[in-house]
């Protein structure tokens, strides 16, 4: 299921009719933004009770996947609420026959369910509109959107478009102001030299933007339209991540704001990593990084300055930096996501499965958001920017598919042999096949050493346990002959 959640606030779940503040909108008199997030919640909440009657119906058919996908769209819609988890698992426990017609049945219902949803929702975007609320009103759009929801009549009234800066969907009228450099903080718009004025009041460590949503908060020197974009990118492409998982992982939004840190030099990163509770020296290469602790929210550090290990310093622009910043942002969601499952006691070590989380997050950066749609894409090769380009892991498997290592001996690697970068490439492979290939037959078994791996606790033996059964000589062979008939997409070298 493609796309996820940009959270709101803390939903308010409060008994509130959507004819009062909806009446005060229309009056002509914006809602304060208290107001616009309960009316927000009040109608993700009833949507989300649409989708589970959605699932009960299929339960009613025994149409087990079918059902789960209407609680995940659920959740997405109200996650601070475990309803639609506890209706997806009893979906183990159903039993009897599927219905012949189930298919049918099921897409009928699916498209009046979801119909409802959007006419649900559709005052939430009427008052954010009346607000001018550019933010609420991406977020919202792109959510029911990456959910496969019919948003034509939301795209005819609002004038909604794919902004490719940002990764998500802004009204027309919006996209005109930030073409001639206006910015929209906290629901406010500035000019261009409102906001030329702002980033020089902000361009030292001492008075840094700091500003975010409910998830992620963006702290830098950089200008105001930069770092709104990294933020935009940053939580469009998490609430593609959190769908696309769904409830066959076991993530937990946070409870604090997860931080990024953005520099314009590697100098000034090493500078604030150090300098934070618990800092110490970044690892040598890369332009990003995610560090996790015992405490919750964990930050990612990011600069426009790349280094590889042994190689010169050199500047990356923000094409170059994209896939690092979102392997190390996939990180930062599936470890903060992931703490709820922790074992207070257990560390990550060398004997843990590295190899799953590394592969993971590599995997995910492959899917793009092409016209606002999220595609994999399987280049030969990822542009470093004004830096050129670095092999990927699609292309160096179709053509090293016969140098890999053994499955079986893959499988068990950890910190120590990912240290090789080529395992990267085989990792973020292999991960794409365990959740893609075969009609996703290993993607629930997947997600679960996904868990176990975040939660550290994955031993050696996770991945046998997690793939009980399956001949993992055979699983090699497939694995080999699969990256061999993957489409390769060639990159245009400049």
């Amino acid at each position: 299921m493609p796309g996820a959640p940009s959270f709101v606030r803390p939903l308010v779940f409060a008994s509130i009719a959507l004819a009062g503040p909806l009446a005060a909108a229309q009056a002509g008199k914006p809602l304060p933004a208290a107001k616009l997030e309960a009316l927000e919640a009040t109608a993700r909440g009833k949507a989300a009770a649409e989708l589970i009657a959605l699932a009960k119906f299929a339960e009613s058919l025994k149409a087990v996947p079918e059902a789960r996908s209407a609680c995940s769209a659920a959740y997405v819609l109200r996650p601070r609420d475990d309803e639609a988890r506890t209706e997806a698992e009893k979906l183990a426990k159903l039993k009897g026959e599927r219905a012949r017609d189930a298919e049918k049945q099921f897409a009928d219902k699916k498209a009046k369910s979801y119909a409802k949803c959007v006419e649900l929702l559709t005052p939430v975007f009427a008052a954010y509109a009346d607000a001018d609320r550019s933010d609420e009103l991406a977020r919202l759009f792109s959510l029911l959107h990456d959910l496969g929801m019919p948003v034509e009549p939301l795209v005819k009234k609002h004038g909604f478009v794919f902004y490719a800066p940002y990764s998500d969907w802004r009204r027309k009228k919006d996209v005109d102001r930030f073409e001639k450099g206006s910015e929209v903080l906290d629901g406010v718009w500035y000019d261009a030299k409102k906001v030329a004025e702002l980033d020089a009041k902000h361009a030292d460590w001492s008075g840094p933007w700091r500003f975010g949503e409910e998830v992620h908060e963006i702290r830098t020197t950089l200008p105001l339209t930069m770092a709104r974009r990294l933020l935009a990118t940053v939580v469009s492409y998490r609430t593609f991540v959190l769908c696309y998982l769904g409830l066959d992982a076991d993530l937990r939004q946070p409870a604090v704001r997860l931080p990024l840190i953005v520099t314009a030099t590697r100098k000034e990163m090493e500078a604030r990593a150090e300098g934070m509770p618990g800092g110490g020296p970044l690892p040598e290469g890369g332009a990003a990084f995610y560090r996790g602790g015992s405490e919750a929210g964990g930050p990612c550090f990011v600069s426009f300055e790349l280094k590889f290990q042994g190689s010169a310093m050199q500047k990356v622009d923000f094409v170059g930096l994209r896939h690092g910043l979102l392997h190390e942002v996939a990180h930062q969601i599936l470890f903060e996501y992931s703490r709820h499952g922790r074992d207070p006691k257990t560390r990550p070590g060398d004997s843990d499965l590295n190899w799953v989380a590394e592969g993971a997050a590599e995997f995910l950066p492959c899917f793009e958001p092409d016209g606002g749609t999220w595609v994999l894409h399987r280049r030969d090769a990822i542009s470093q920017g004004t830096g050129g380009y670095i092999s990927s892991g699609f292309g160096w498997c179709h053509d090293q598919a016969d140098k890999m290592p053994p499955l079986a001996q893959f499988v068990t690697y950890g910190r120590t042999q990912m240290a090789d970068a080529r395992n990267y490439h085989v990792a973020g492979v292999l991960a794409a096949f365990l959740f893609e290939a075969k009609e996703r037959t290993y993607r629930t078994r997947f997600l679960k050493l996904l868990d176990l791996q975040h939660q550290y606790r994955a031993g050696q033996d996770a991945f046998a346990a997690c793939f009980p059964g399956v001949d993992v000589a055979a699983l090699d062979a497939d694995f080999r002959a699969w990256c061999k008939e993957q489409p390769i997409e060639k990159v245009g070298r400049k």
